[in-house]
């Protein structure tokens, strides 16, 4: 019954993590981004779809960046622990007890979380907007089959005993709280 209600609690502390992550994405991403173009370009703006396509452009960029930095180099540099993770006592560790290396922490954060985490990702709406701006409209149907992907993820996290995601358990990863 113990090991029940301690998936449960880390679940809900990886939740509530992830949403001190996104709230912080959202707020730095909107800060700076009024500040590059609102301020130092004078344009006042308050709907991102009315924007012409360069300013949209740059606040995608400013979107993006932040989440890398958010996402993938915090991670990095704080042993896979994200600002929200470390907020709420969440550690990154090995299935085996040995140190999580940078190349796991970068494809679990880099490439699973922030290129394939679709609407989990707080930012990949700003990626897909970019990508379909700068390159192609082809990635208006690549977002199709990565959000199918992120809810796939989503509910199997939501839905699995352990509290484990799809991507930790193929990288023998683990998430539990420290406290």
């Amino acid at each position: 019954m113990s090991k029940v209600l301690n998936a449960k609690k880390s679940k809900f502390t990886r939740i509530i993590a992830y949403i001190i992550d996104c709230l912080i994405i959202i707020l730095t991403t909107s800060v700076v981004s009024f500040y590059a173009i609102n301020i130092r370009l004078g344009i006042n703006y308050i709907v991102l779809n009315e924007l012409p396509k360069d300013f949209r452009l740059l606040y995608d960029i400013i979107a993006i960046f932040v989440s890398i930095v958010a996402i993938v180099v915090v991670p990095l540099f704080n042993k896979g622990r994200t600002i929200g993770k470390t907020i709420m006592h969440l550690e990154l560790t090995s299935k085996d007890n040995n140190s999580v290396s940078h190349l796991k922490i970068f494809v679990r954060q880099g490439l699973v979380i922030f290129l394939l985490g679709g609407i989990l990702n707080p930012n990949h709406l700003n990626l897909i907007d970019f990508l379909n701006l700068s390159v192609s409209n082809f990635f208006g149907s690549v977002q199709i089959i990565v959000n199918g992907l992120s809810i796939f993820c989503g509910f199997m996290f939501l839905f699995n005993k352990g509290g484990a995601t799809l991507y930790d358990k193929y990288l023998n990863l683990k998430v539990e709280v420290n406290m």
